[in-house]
């Protein structure tokens, strides 16, 4: 790693939000936290926050900054998707919105499948808990995301006309 963990991790957030096309007003640094989390601060700052050695762990279960990416996808999902920060009833399907937004954005960025299903493959527990579904449920929703993502780029030229027929190019004379 050519620089530390924050400056790897807060350009990989820039590329995720450029790519989602927002600005960069998260704050996300390292902490101690068991891997990583999405929350808002009392004076509504959104934040990343992520565990280095977690980071270093999650490394060697994919190629280049796939691991890293998605697990920021995941965190960046709980946020774009409105998730409250606090435990309750809802906890799993929030769960299962971010991984599915964490596929979506993968392919987006260029992820293969089984780059983008790679961390989750490894590091989702494999049971249900209180606060996370289980494994297979977790792979499946990355995997609707990535689905869906490519079926969009399927379509690309198709949306491009649509965008012309909703927006004729203006003829001068």
């Amino acid at each position: 790693m050519p620089y530390g963990h924050e400056e790897r991790m807060h350009a990989l957030l820039v590329d995720i939000l450029e790519h989602v096309g927002l600005d960069a007003n998260f704050v996300d640094r390292p902490a101690p936290v068991p891997n990583a989390l999405a929350y808002m601060d009392s004076s509504g700052k959104r934040l990343i926050l992520y565990n280095p050695a977690f980071m270093d762990q999650v490394a060697e279960y994919g190629e280049g900054n796939w691991p890293h990416l998605m697990v920021l996808l995941h965190e960046v999902g709980h946020h774009l998707q409105g998730h409250l920060f606090e435990a309750g009833p809802e906890f799993k399907h929030r769960e299962i919105e971010a991984d599915r937004f964490s596929g979506f954005m993968a392919y987006r960025m260029g992820a293969t499948l089984d780059q983008a299903v790679s961390v989750a493959s490894h590091f989702a527990q494999e049971w249900d808990t209180p606060t996370h579904p289980p494994r297979d449920e977790r792979l499946r929703a990355i995997i609707n995301g990535w689905e869906q993502a490519e079926h969009v780029a399927a379509h690309e030229f198709e949306l491009n006309e649509l965008r012309n027929e909703r927006n004729p190019p203006k003829v001068t004379k």
